[in-house]
């Protein structure tokens, strides 16, 4: 979830690449025990299942970064809205 979460705010910003992501998911709880390779191969079948996009770097080719599928995004969104109304109340 923290992974979803970190590429849904960072939204498609071209300072943070597909390592950024795996390494900024390997400091969260959730994540620790698991290798940059095995966070690598997950972040991959998910673009490759379309629940992540990658976006090309327009000044630096050999970086990406992601954005959720519009499919995941809406999804998000109603989880989050769920959220928050589930605690306002």
């Amino acid at each position: 979830m923290s992974l979803m979460a970190t590429i849904a705010s960072f939204n498609g910003d071209f300072n943070y690449g597909v390592t950024d992501y795996i390494k900024i998911a390997q400091q969260h709880q959730a994540s620790k025990n698991h290798s940059e390779s095995s966070l690598r191969n997950f972040l991959m079948q998910a673009i490759k299942d379309g629940h992540f996009v990658t976006l090309d770097n327009p000044l630096k080719k050999t970086r990406k970064t992601l954005v959720l599928s519009d499919t995941l995004k809406k999804e998000y969104r109603n989880w989050l809205s769920s959220l928050s109304k589930k605690f306002s109340t």
